[in-house]
């Protein structure tokens, strides 16, 4: 509620109850601006953790692919056709990520359809409910309209685009797994996104286990510090290589040149 932009109106609705009153605050993770409104809403509140801040404790099973940003829709599209889709959670970046996808998964008759902000409230009812009683099994959905998505039986989570943040990784993965079922995470990782993945495993202080098991597997970006663009990309031209360099005459001509240019600017005075 507090990334939909509702704090103000929880604010507001709180100023309108006794000061007597009993409130309960739940969140899966406490980011800062959770901590400031339990504080100013609720009076000396007890905080219970019932579960350690980390999606690993939850029976889910990861496995984190190393893939190039240009062949991550190959690399999806050949994870849904190894087996029968069932009901699938797909999470991008951006708004037009996720409509690009759903096109392309259409295109390929994928049953897919895309969730987000810009998304009539109607809409996105009817998807969620398509999506419930998995008559449309697969569903592509930005962060922020995700949140509000309780369903038991998500049977997997797909990281298309790797969030840049840990708690955004939490929150994601806790889509499935829910209610003592069991669940897959899979999270795609490009070259542009290896800083995002270190940093989500040091905060939570667990390595992501990898797989080779796939057709565009990119070796290259385990070995990848996220810092700077790798080597192997860079094309440079040859020591050896002439294009820029001029040959006697074209010098000679381009003194040439100069010189006829600066007499037409400044001519003498007779």
């Amino acid at each position: 509620m507090l990334d939909l932009g509702f704090a103000p109106n929880i604010r507001t609705l709180f100023k309108q109850l006794p000061p007597q009153r009993q409130a309960l605050l739940f969140s899966a993770t406490m980011p800062p601006e959770a901590h400031k409104l339990a504080h100013d809403i609720l009076q000396k509140p007890t905080t219970l953790q019932l579960e350690p801040n980390t999606p690993f404790t939850a029976p889910i099973q990861h496995t984190l692919y190393y893939v190039e940003k240009n062949n991550k829709f190959a690399l999806l599209e050949w994870l849904l056709t190894q087996t029968p889709p069932q009901r699938t959670l797909i999470f991008c970046r951006t708004r037009r990520g996720a409509d690009r996808l759903t096109e392309r998964m259409q295109q390929a008759h994928l049953p897919a359809a895309v969730l987000h902000g810009e998304k009539s409230q109607a809409l996105r009812h009817q998807r969620l409910e398509q999506f419930r009683t998995a008559q449309t099994p697969i569903l592509i959905a930005t962060d922020l309209a995700a949140r509000g998505i309780h369903i038991d039986d998500i049977h997997c989570v797909i990281n298309f685009d790797l969030p840049n943040e840990a708690e955004t990784f939490i929150h994601r993965t806790g889509r499935t797994a829910r209610a003592g079922a069991t669940g897959h995470a899979i999270h795609f990782c490009d070259p542009t996104e290896k800083k995002y993945l270190l940093h989500i495993q040091h905060t939570l202080a667990t390595e992501l286990p990898l797989s080779t098991q796939q057709p565009y597997h990119s070796e290259q970006i385990r070995h990848f510090t996220g810092a700077t663009a790798p080597a192997t990309t860079k094309k440079k031209a040859p020591p050896s290589s002439n294009r820029w360099k001029l040959t006697s005459n074209q010098t000679q001509q381009l003194h040439r040149q100069k010189r006829t240019t600066n007499s037409r600017k400044n001519p003498k005075k007779k």
